[in-house]
């Protein structure tokens, strides 16, 4: 969700953003937004906390990250 959402809300420089605004990526965010619908005060917080996240683990021989 981290990656997917700050990329959502991400311009890419060329007058769109980081993460499409397709029929699926829409519905993603519509789906996480939701999940704040009992906690709307919360929202910008946690934007703010994903946002401060590593979008991926590198572990040197592993590297972790999380799939669109």
């Amino acid at each position: 969700m981290t990656s997917t959402l700050i990329s959502y809300h991400t311009p890419d420089g060329k007058g769109g953003y980081l993460r499409p605004r397709n029929q699926r990526h829409v519905q993603q965010r519509t789906a996480t937004v939701a999940q704040f619908a009992d906690h709307p005060d919360e929202w910008e917080e946690w934007v703010e906390w994903m946002k401060a996240l590593p979008f991926y683990l590198d572990l040197g021989g592993l590297r972790v990250d999380h799939p669109s």
